[in-house]
């Protein structure tokens, strides 16, 4: 008895020759490309349709690491209120930035935001993390936090990530 091939199987390398010699005829064979996924929970197969992207896919984003030491004790209440009801330091800076990153990057947007007059002091590990942003937004940024083009991307990300933080307890200006 033995192992049996089951019916229509093509080995992987035979398969990717095929798919090269097609490619070469032209776009004839342009539906034979699709590829077929077979839904969940379902036995039956069905042909995948085509990609549609929108503009906001489209468009391209910048990672922008922010960094933030934890402020020391009584620099910022809402921090510090967050300690005290138990939130690990990491949990409650991470979820300031949360929080506050929308209202910042609107305010950086439309430039209705000032830098901190102060530095956040701490003696504990610095926490990073990322987010995407348009390049429109960076160059903003640095506009307000760096205008004069003399800081590291960790420098202009430990700024912003402290405005963040300071917001959040009320202590930035704005116009």
């Amino acid at each position: 008895m033995g192992i049996t091939k089951p019916r229509g199987y093509e080995h992987p390398n035979k398969r990717k020759r095929r798919i090269s010699e097609e490619e070469t005829e032209g776009p004839a064979h342009v539906e034979a490309q699709r590829i077929p996924e077979k839904k969940k929970g379902v036995g039956k197969w069905h042909v995948k349709p085509p990609a549609v992207t929108s503009g906001a896919e489209t468009r391209k984003c910048v990672v922008v690491r922010l960094l933030v030491y934890p402020p020391a004790k009584g620099q910022v209440a809402v921090y510090d209120e967050m300690i005290e009801a138990g939130i690990a330091p990491r949990t409650a800076i991470l979820g300031l930035l949360k929080r506050g990153f929308g209202d910042f990057h609107a305010a950086v947007l439309k430039r209705s935001i000032k830098p901190l007059q102060f530095d956040i002091l701490s003696d504990e590990a610095p926490i990073e993390t990322t987010r995407r942003v348009s390049p429109e937004f960076i160059t903003t940024a640095k506009c307000i936090f760096d205008p004069f083009g003399i800081l590291s991307d960790r420098a202009l990300g430990r700024t912003m990530g402290e405005t963040i933080i300071a917001a959040a307890d009320g202590d930035v200006r704005r116009d």
